[in-house]
């Protein structure tokens, strides 16, 4: 505990940090391993991006096309086995070419989606770092196009401060394994090893059924649409005081 007090007093001087607010400070110290140069990097980076991007000021949640929510979704509070936090993917529902899943949409929803989860997440999320469980059911070439599947891994990998312990495929077709060779291009190694197959039983070896939606082979009925709800709800009452990274740049 004391030496993540002084790792983030130590952050907070660097000068792009007054940008950020603590969470997510927090946040990249955990991403970069309490690496203080890596973190400033990130930092400089991060805000560098953001403005060429337009992102210096959060998205409102009014303004995120909640399609996307049927693509990846989260259960605030869920856990896998190492006590990592959990996204769940549908990729069978990535359209690349559909208005609402353009880079540019797909950037501003998950600016938002990410900046939120820190709060959600809490520190032991933040710490552990976080599995994604993701369902090939029904995946096809046309879910798959490789400028969009490379700016949007560039987008999760680089631009956020997730730290990506675990990636579980269930249901995945033969033609997935041409597309992670695809993939392997621009991924580093250590993410690629990161990909564990696994059926709805065997995910359960990771993930207990109580951690997991019904239908990724759990016991918890939810979906993208109570996350959505949920999301509303606590956006009702919070938005308005989310600190924004950058935000002050835009003022």
């Amino acid at each position: 505990m004391m030496m993540r007090k002084k790792a983030l007093e130590a952050a907070k001087k660097f000068e792009n940090a007054k940008y950020f607010s603590d969470e997510f400070i927090v946040a990249i110290l955990f991403a970069r391993k309490f690496d203080l140069a890596r973190t400033e990097e990130f930092i400089n980076n991060s805000i560098a991006w953001r403005k060429e991007q337009g992102f210096l000021k959060l998205p409102r949640f009014a303004d995120i096309d909640k399609r996307n929510f049927e693509v990846c979704f989260y259960l605030p509070g869920a856990r896998d086995n190492q006590g990592r936090s959990i996204r769940f993917l549908r990729l069978a529902k990535a359209i690349p070419g559909d208005s609402h899943q353009s880079v540019e949409e797909l950037t501003k929803w998950a600016t938002w989606l990410h900046y939120v989860g820190i709060f959600f997440d809490g520190i032991d999320g933040l710490r552990n770092g976080c599995t994604v469980v993701a369902d090939l059911d029904g995946f096809g070439w046309k879910n798959f196009d490789i400028d969009t599947q490379r700016k949007t891994s560039e987008l999760w990998l680089g631009r956020f401060p997730l730290l990506n312990r675990k990636m579980i495929i269930m249901s995945a077709p033969l033609m997935f394994s041409a597309c992670t060779r695809i993939m392997s291009t621009w991924t580093k190694n250590k993410i690629m090893q990161r990909i564990e197959p696994a059926s709805k039983k065997e995910i359960l070896k990771f993930i207990s059924a109580d951690q997991l939606p019904i239908e990724f082979g759990g016991t918890v009925k939810f979906d993208h649409t109570d996350c959505i709800k949920l999301l509303s709800e606590w956006v009702e009452k919070n938005e308005d005081r989310l600190v924004s990274p950058g935000s002050e740049l835009a003022t």
